[in-house]
């Protein structure tokens, strides 16, 4: 019986090799002892284990062990089989046996097709080792001698005058204080300290913090603090700051100790820094201290290890390791720290919301175009030589290169999809550039453009539509695009990840996270803060009761309660909500595979216990939807939480719930680039600090422990991990992990977590609060013994420690000296905004087929009702007055009939329906295999993609024009929709008006370098077949050539005239003509797309007066 390779390569081998390797370790020779007896044993143990793993498969299902494909199991037979071969085996056996099957069985449905959800991954939620050994507890001691000597020398009378007359030793004083007191316990971070200092600290309300960054420059300067040599950084605008600085690599909260240095400091010296190194200004201070004490050569190595030595004592150790560690828990932007720790956000000035709507400015109107470019690699080798221009350097030379990719865009028409976003983001980085905001130079743009085409390029037949992707689809897309790039991997992950990022605040199209793109300076660290949070829930779910609300509402929860993804939380299904039917307190929800979605990885398969994660209020909303769901499926579990009504695409699906939330969290915040995939960053981030406490809310910031926001908080009355059943909090970061669905801790903190700074700040925070005698706190603040006494008494200080001094001088911080946020804060969003309207500007083209749609399904045609048009307006976010147009408008339609040559009274066809048993039959016995259907009112989509790109570009292009020229348009769709006929290629008028019409109607919807011109005069005309195509030339603009002349017979006179009769034709491209061959002849899908683009169109747009005034034209 052969083995399938699959399990090999998930850690499996077959039961021959086992059996080898337990001979030729019993033909070893002497008995082993010790270590190396112990090692023995475990082997046995472990193919023990595995060997039973083998027999276990093969008599349940042998299929699996051979690697047979699409095989189908339940989720009963699934948990059968993990009982057949992990019954009987205990502790690491259990663990290992249970997570090789999980492996083998993910990888199975990920390339044999198997049908089955994986059971979830067995983790052990290991105790972090103690860091304290003899060693570590010598070094305390020699840190507590230290520490007890900086004290004593902080209420010296003569060391403020030493101080003030010698800036190497103060520099020196606050580092130490710094690596001591505040975490600074990497060196790295140590060395990045001076030129963080120099740059001027962030004050935020009453909260300071330095920013380390990895410059080029060197911290061995003296600057000057006058105009002509030093720049003032003084009060900075929020956004301005951000894009220009970007995130630091390392966020240093000072403790308060530290924090009144730092003050004293900038008073003192303001961003001067003396030139001598790190190691020499901590040796010198520590000399200071101890005169008589033997400096080592790296003097500041020292500090740092004997303050790791007591950071192993203080912190528990994921804290201990962040600090130790430069490049772990990438922080978040100045501005989100400032918004997280103040519980406010700032309001942007006019000009900032501006240059913040700058990435929106893709210009969608449609221009008319001259020159065809239909070949994929032609128009891609033109983008590139617009890039690849020698000796372009400076902003006039990178606006030309900017201006040949806009003529570029509006020169070509049909553009493959890919190659206009390639074009649009080239202009985006030439103009703004990618995270820091600093515009990039052609060539740097040419290499982003490069990898991300040839990354792309064997995959564009799946962009044709790439606005019908799911966000699990551009996912796909992009992992098959790095498999098969030959490339490093990480530089074109990371590019495709910046590209994606610019799709979806430019177009709105579905999120997705792009693998490989994890790297520190490359993650999208950014958390949303719990009044924003608490905002944007009252906004999605207040003040409306209808289905739409409840899942907009429902997936926010999900995201920031328990951290889904945006693909996981779409593709969850009823049954995945375990205990919900048998009432159980402790509910949980199973994130698993399903035919909805995959999973990206076999460890994000696990379960989540909402009654630790939700609040009481929300795990009703999340019950109460559940329920609902399960009565309109008829109590069908396997059904998708999130759903609209039957028939609805998933990508329809995915954009009517997400784009609500993320529109809603773009405004609570005043971020632009707010996405949902933050929802997950702040679940980790403040769960983090709650695994971390040790009372309720002890970490999280103040500003959210109020009696009003305080409820707010899940199980805000019980430690967090104490409830979710640790026994201490040295395994928060397992949890978490687990949680998540991370593979490992390390990538849980490498990615996701983002508050550790703020967490180590409050840890340190208590572990250094101290109490100040006068001397001291005379000495750091400058205010003599009896200034101070009485500065207490105003500020009824009784017993002044490190804390309370510095609270009662926050607003002595020198402004010159920091950066402060300049625009005014505001705490609530703006009352008018709705999230449900704010993405309904742009319609689908689909809409108005979905509207109808969703009438058929539930109502009597014949006789609806308001509820009925209530009912559908809630669900697709219209007006009911809008409903009840569209619906007027299709039926009108529908109504619309062609007699034709050879047809008797009363035999006139539908001009757009098609009429048999077939299409009578109601919706629910139709096959909805191949497509949408057919409606009673409302024609049936196209069913290729191509032709859906077509229609949806038609459509875009109508409505564009309707709202630039509401009486042209409205009078050119009418026309064209009262001469279409379903049978027949192409639409002719005989009214030289209605022609017009129709030429302005393909001007606006971008083909006009496809129109051509017939002619037609009567045999033996006198006009030339030159002078005629002369003629039309200078009338349309038009080429010669495209103008062709047919001399036919002169029927009842319709071709006099000195230049005979003309009628527009259109060639449109070789995709968008098919030749069936059969009774109709040719028939091409460019008027299919146009047709459905139009009937749409009309149905959306136009009023019934408008659709029925023209009278019905005739035809040639």
């Amino acid at each position: 019986m052969i083995m399938w390779a699959g399990w090999a390569e998930v850690g499996l081998p077959t039961a021959e090799q086992i059996r080898k390797a337990a001979e030729k370790r019993a033909s070893g020779g002497e008995p082993k002892l010790g270590a190396e007896a112990r090692q023995e044993s475990r082997k046995k143990r472990r193919d023990s284990m595995r060997l039973k793993l083998i027999e276990g498969l093969k008599k349940s299902c042998s299929e699996l062990y051979h690697g047979e494909r699409n095989i189908v199991l339940s989720d009963e037979e699934v948990e059968n089989l993990r009982e057949a071969v992990c019954g009987g085996l205990m502790g690491q056996e259990l663990r290992d046996a249970n997570n090789l099957l999980v492996r083998g069985l993910y990888r199975g449905t990920q390339e044999l097709g198997w049908q089955l959800n994986p059971p979830c991954m067995v983790r052990i939620l290991s105790m972090e080792a103690s860091a304290i050994s003899s060693r570590s507890q010598a070094l305390c001691q020699e840190y507590n001698t230290l520490n007890k000597r900086f004290y004593e020398d902080l209420g010296n009378i003569s060391t403020p005058t030493r101080l003030q007359n010698d800036i190497s030793l103060a520099a020196g004083q606050l580092l130490f204080s710094l690596i001591m007191h505040s975490g600074c316990l990497s060196n790295m971070v140590v060395l990045q300290l001076p030129e963080a200092i120099r740059s001027g600290a962030h004050v935020h309300g009453d909260r300071v913090w330095l920013e380390c960054r990895n410059r080029s420059s060197k911290a061995g300067t003296v600057e000057s603090e006058t105009d002509s040599e030093q720049e003032d950084i003084g009060t900075q605008a929020p956004l301005k700051y951000e894009v220009a600085a970007g995130r630091p690599d390392r966020r240093v909260f000072p403790v308060p100790v530290t924090a009144l240095l730092l003050m004293r400091y900038f008073k003192r010296y303001g961003r001067q820094w003396p030139k001598e190194s790190v190691r020499n200004l901590i040796g010198n201070y520590l000399r200071h201290l101890d005169p008589t004490v033997t400096i080592s050569r790296s003097p500041h190595k020292r500090v740092i290890e004997i303050s790791r030595a007591k950071a192993a004592v203080l912190l528990p150790g994921v804290l201990r390791t962040y600090a130790e560690t430069a490049r772990l828990a990438p922080p978040i932007s100045s501005v989100n720290m400032a918004r997280l720790v103040t519980g406010t956000h700032w309001r942007m000035t006019d000009e900032e919301e501006l240059e913040a709507d700058d990435i929106k400015a893709v210009e969608h109107d449609q221009i008319a175009k001259k020159t065809v470019c239909r070949n994929l690699r032609e128009s891609l080798s033109r983008l590139k030589a617009l890039l690849r221009q020698p000796n372009v350097s400076g902003k006039q030379e990178a606006m030309r290169v900017r201006a040949g990719l806009r003529d570029f865009l509006n020169e070509y028409v049909d553009l493959h999809p890919l190659i206009e976003m390639l074009a649009h983001w080239a202009i985006h980085l030439l103009a703004h550039g990618n995270k820091g905001g600093k515009p990039l130079a052609p060539s740097s743009t040419l290499d982003y453009v490069e990898k991300v085409s040839k990354a792309l390029l064997p995959l564009a037949s799946e962009l044709a539509c790439p606005e019908e992707l799911t966000g699990e689809q551009w996912e796909a897309l992009y992992e098959a695009a790095l498999e098969n790039s030959s490339a490093a991997k990480p530089p074109v992950a990371a590019r495709l990840g910046y590209f994606h990022r610019f799709l979806e605040q430019a177009f709105d199209y579905s999120e997705a996270e792009v693998e490989g793109t994890a790297g520190y300076g490359d993650v999208d660290a950014a958390i949303i803060t719990p009044t924003e949070y608490i905002q944007a829930y009252e906004l999605l779910s207040k003040g409306r009761e209808d289905d739409l609300s409840r899942l907009c509402a429902a997936a926010l929860v999900l995201g920031y309660r328990c951290g889904l993804r945006r693909t996981e939380a779409l593709g969850l299904t009823l049954k995945d909500f375990v205990g919900f039917d048998t009432n159980l307190e402790r509910v949980e929800l199973l994130v698993q595979r399903n035919g909805f979605r995959g999973l990206k990885s076999f460890s994000a398969t696990r379960r989540l216990p909402l009654w630790v994660l939700l609040t009481k209020e929300e795990l009703i909303l999340i019950r109460a939807l559940r329920e609902r769901r399960k009565a309109q499926s008829s109590g069908d579990l396997k059904k998708p939480l999130f759903d609209l009504p039957a028939g609805t695409e998933r990508h329809l699906v995915e954009r009517m719930v997400m784009m609500p939330v993320t529109q809603t969290l773009r405004h609570v915040t005043g971020d632009q680039n707010a996405r949902f995939h933050h929802l997950r960053h702040s679940f980790a981030s403040l769960t983090l600090l709650r695994m971390l406490e040790f009372e309720p809310l002890q970490i999280i910031p103040q500003v959210y422990r109020t009696a009003t926001i305080q409820s707010s908080h899940p199980c805000a009355n019980a430690v967090m991990w104490r409830k979710a059943g640790c026994s201490d909090t040295l395994s928060a970061v397992s949890v978490l992990s687990a949680w998540l669905g991370h593979s490992s801790p390390s990538v849980t903190m490498q990615t996701y977590v983002h508050s550790a700074d703020w967490a180590l700040f409050q840890r340190l925070s208590d572990s250094h609060e101290v109490a100040f005698t006068q001397a001291m706190q005379s000495n750091i603040t400058g205010m003599s013994l009896g200034a101070t006494e009485k500065h207490n008494q105003r500020r009824k200080i009784i017993k002044p420690t490190a804390s309370v001094v510095l609270n009662s001088l926050v607003s002595a911080w020198p402004r010159d000296h920091c950066y402060k946020l300049a625009a005014k804060p505001r705490s609530e969003p703006a009352v008018d905004f709705n999230p449900f309207h704010g993405h309904t500007q742009k319609i689908h083209y689909r809409a108005p087929y979905q509207i109808e749609r969703l009438l058929t399904e539930k109502s009597d045609l014949s006789n609806l009702t308001d509820e009925d048009y209530s009912r559908v307006a809630k669900i697709m976010g219209f007006s009911e007055c809008s409903i009840l147009r569209i619906h007027n408008n299709a039926v009108y339609l529908a109504t619309l009939t062609y007699k034709g040559r050879g047809r008797a009274k009363g035999q006139e066809r539908s001009r757009f329906f098609t009429t048999n048993e077939r299409t009578r039959k109601p919706l629910e016995d139709k096959d909805q295999k191949k497509g949408d259907p057919q409606l009673p009112y409302f024609i049936a989509p196209p069913r290729k993609r191509v032709v859906r790109r077509y229609a949806k570009r038609f459509f875009d292009a109508l409505i564009a024009w309707h709202a630039s020229d509401l009486p042209m348009a409205s009078k050119a769709i009418s026309e064209q929709l009262r001469a279409a006929q379903r049978v027949k290629s192409g639409v002719r008028h005989r009214k030289e008006s209605r022609k017009l019409n129709q030429i302005a109607l393909y001007k606006a919807i971008g083909i006009w370098s496809w129109i051509r011109i017939q002619v037609k005069v009567p045999i033996g005309h006198a006009t030339t077949d030159q002078e005629l195509k002369r003629h039309y030339s200078q009338r349309f603009k038009l080429e010669a050539k495209w103008i062709s002349v047919e001399r036919v017979v002169n029927r009842e006179g319709r071709y006099d005239g000195l230049y005979g009769s003309w009628f527009p034709e259109v060639q449109p491209p070789e995709e968008l003509i098919l030749d069936r061959g059969g009774k109709w002849g040719p028939t091409e899908h460019f008027e299919e797309a146009l047709l459905f683009a139009a009937f749409s169109a009309g149905a959306y747009l136009l009023e019934p007066d408008q659709l029925q005034s023209a009278s019905t034209p005739s035809d040639d």
